[in-house]
């Protein structure tokens, strides 16, 4: 909604649809522009993201939406994707913002950003999907991900992480 309130409804088989969860509107939380829903490792966790930047995650524990973090990205969020503890916000910007998510749900105190990645006019990312491979144990494994923009750019690109030397 445009005060930033959602609902959250269980929908039944036999068409019965119960509240679950209803967020109410805050004082200058902005409208709620995306949710994504994540069901990693038995865990049934939600990402909510705001106009005002604000990006929010909860988990849903026996039948109860409960909030677990905040984070600010600092511009409007426009799409999100979650995959294996990585949560990739796209937002108006053009900027992409890389959360780090421990337990499912919490969010790290790491925000990676990278600018402009559609192009140096910087357009609203408006679609973000990520792929994740090679997981296996001992292996860093690498992440494509998809990115597209307001304007009809669209982009692709390998997120590797850094080697340390040590």
């Amino acid at each position: 909604s445009a005060d930033g309130s959602f609902c959250v409804w269980n929908l039944h088989s036999d068409g019965v649809q119960v509240v679950i969860h209803k967020e109410p509107a805050r004082r200058g939380s902005g409208p709620c522009s995306v949710v994504k829903w994540s069901s990693e490792g038995g865990r049934l966790s939600m990402f909510a993201g705001f106009a005002t930047g604000k990006v929010a995650s909860y988990s849903l524990v026996d039948g109860t939406m409960r909030k677990a973090s905040v984070a600010s990205v600092g511009v409007p969020v426009q799409s999100l994707v979650y995959a294996e503890g990585i949560l990739l916000v796209g937002c108006s910007d053009g900027g992409l913002r890389l959360i780090s998510i421990r337990d499912g749900t919490y969010f790290t105190p790491d925000l990676s950003l990278w600018p402009s990645v559609n192009n140096k006019s910087s357009p609203g990312l408006t679609s973000v999907n990520l792929s994740i491979m090679g997981t296996k144990k001992g292996d860093s494994g690498s992440c494509v991900c998809c990115t597209g923009g307001e304007d009809g750019s669209i982009a692709i690109f390998e997120i590797k992480r850094a080697s340390r030397k040590s």
